[in-house]
């Protein structure tokens, strides 16, 4: 019994393309997976279109998308291993946190395609564990897709985790340098049900706390996610986030929570903002050379911890 996705979901509009197949298919307890070829490979859309300095002129590689029940795609990206490919991410708001981080240890939850660990090798981590819920999401980026992606999974350095993001966390004892979540509470996620026993669960006070917990020094909590903003509607997604990590460092006894708090991101009605969390507050030198890249590639702060709260929505949540 074959069942086809509804057309108004994304693995459907993709495979209405010409050139387009499914190459992969399977179900889980989860969701059901599929990723998506493309003949010729796309390139542009995903983070050439969102998220990307409005100045940047140059490309990304070509990439296949990877479905969660129909929709919530993941990006798969094709790799050959040279960091030069990747140069998109040095104009991208996903560098924020390595601008401030030198040869991170990382932790993504949420592996998906492996874009954070591209993000992470391209800005020089010292290593990356990526977490992800789904056994096949892991399986197809590690073992049946590798020569696409250019073996991301199994390089030195580098750990794919079948596991829940804070079940991951709470068995373990180790510090990262930088904990990432990317785009895991997508705009489609909880309307389609993927990630449905993840989800209620990664964006929360107590989940913040468990980030938080398990930061080295000076080590960075990101979050980061794709908004919608125009006259009518608020982005959302990121003021929430700001209540939740205000309510979470104030949970641990932060007077002045605004202080160890960046939010940075595009402009425009689809939005996309990163919001970078410290159990310590941002130093002015810091603040100073966030500024200096969000000017240079054309990015904005949407909260900026050495203004106290400023009048932006969220940087009136945080104060």
């Amino acid at each position: 019994l074959e069942l086809r996705a509804a057309p108004t979901k994304f693995v459907s509009q993709f495979l209405a393309n010409p050139g387009a197949e499914l190459v992969y298919r399977r179900w889980t307890p989860i969701n059901r997976v599929d990723v998506v070829a493309f003949d010729p490979p796309l390139r542009t859309g995903s983070y050439i279109g969102w998220g990307i300095s409005p100045r940047y002129r140059g490309e990304a590689p070509a990439y296949w998308m990877i479905g969660n029940d129909g929709d919530s795609c993941a990006v798969m990206y094709q790799w050959s291993g040279d960091p030069a490919e990747l140069d998109f991410l040095d104009h991208h708001v996903l560098r924020a946190p390595y601008l401030l981080l030198e040869r991170p240890a990382v932790l993504a939850i949420g592996l998906g395609g492996g874009a954070d660990v591209l993000n992470a090798l391209k800005h020089g981590a010292r290593s990356v564990t990526g977490v992800e819920i789904n056994p096949m999401t892991v399986h197809a980026g590690r073992e049946l897709f590798r020569e696409w992606n250019g073996d991301l999974l199994n390089r030195p350095g580098v750990q794919a985790v079948v596991a829940e993001g804070r079940s991951f966390l709470r068995s373990r004892d180790e510090r990262y340098d930088l904990v990432e979540i990317n785009s895991v509470d997508t705009l489609s996620a909880l309307s389609t049900g993927a990630y449905v026993l993840s989800e209620s669960f990664l964006y929360t006070a107590d989940a913040v706390g468990d980030y938080l917990d398990h930061l080295a020094p000076g080590g960075i909590f990101a979050m980061a996610v794709g908004d919608i903003q125009t006259p009518d509607q608020p982005p959302r997604h990121t003021l929430r986030l700001a209540g939740i990590v205000r309510r979470a460092l104030e949970q641990r006894g932060v007077a002045e929570p605004w202080r160890h708090v960046m939010i940075v991101g595009t402009g425009g009605a689809l939005a996309f903002t990163h919001t970078l969390v410290r159990n310590e507050p941002f130093t002015p030198e810091e603040v100073l050379k966030m500024a200096a890249f969000l000017d240079a590639e054309g990015l904005q702060f949407w909260h900026r911890p050495d203004d106290g709260p400023p009048a932006t929505l969220a940087s009136r949540i945080l104060g």
